[in-house]
């Protein structure tokens, strides 16, 4: 509530308090993967607040110290649907601040590894919309990392794949206009790429498509 209402610094002391607790039960019962998540989970609240604040150094610490203890779990077996969200979570956010660094080697392999992820939730249950949410982005922060880095036909595979997923979940529910937002977004960013890389009557087409979207949702 903290956070969302942007006293950040209020936020933090609540999660501290709540580290205090966690930490000391989770530290006296190795074995109790829940106790390991819920110790994770909080750590990396923690880091988010950090990284809204600007605080890339404290961000970075927090994010791969949730890592270390969620690496901990999997040694131990852990590897259920829980697990990888969180995982997945934390994988994308430590590659937001690394990429913010402009350690962009150290983020691609970040996505890398939030993307395999993704994938192995979606294919568990291939119904879950947030989660098939969490492949698109998947793709679209690989998108973003191959076109910094010049890398333009990496690029736009990374974005049409992203397309294709927001597409077909648009299509399941053409009411959620949150949906179609995440449609129009990475529409336009392909239309971009694809100018780039000297496609300009497909580019045209997918802006153009783009802005039909947008146009819907303002009316």
């Amino acid at each position: 509530v903290r956070v969302d209402q942007g006293h950040l610094p209020a936020a933090l002391e609540a999660y501290g308090a709540s580290l205090k607790l966690i930490s000391v039960r989770a530290t006296a019962s190795p074995q109790d993967v829940d106790l390991q998540l819920a110790h994770a989970q909080t750590v990396a609240f923690i880091g988010k607040a950090h990284w809204i604040q600007g605080d890339l150094d404290a961000a970075e610490r927090d994010f791969r110290s949730a890592d270390s203890i969620l690496a901990r779990v999997e040694k131990a077996g852990a590897a259920g649907p829980e697990f990888m969200l969180q995982m997945q979570s934390v994988e994308i956010n430590l590659g937001h601040v690394l990429e913010s660094r402009g350690r962009l080697d150290e983020a691609l392999a970040k996505y890398k590894d939030a993307l395999v992820l993704a994938e192995k939730l979606v294919a568990a249950k291939p119904d879950n919309v947030q989660w098939s949410v969490r492949l698109g982005a998947a793709h679209n922060n690989l998108g973003k990392i191959a076109l910094m880095r010049g890398d333009l036909l990496t690029s736009l595979a990374e974005y049409a794949a992203d397309d294709r997923i927001e597409t077909e979940l648009s299509a399941r529910d053409s009411r959620n206009n949150d949906q179609r937002q995440n449609m129009f977004r990475v529409r336009a960013i392909l239309g971009r790429t694809l100018a780039l890389v000297g496609e300009t009557d497909a580019a045209i087409r997918h802006l153009r498509e783009a802005l039909d979207i947008a146009s819907q949702l303002m009316q």
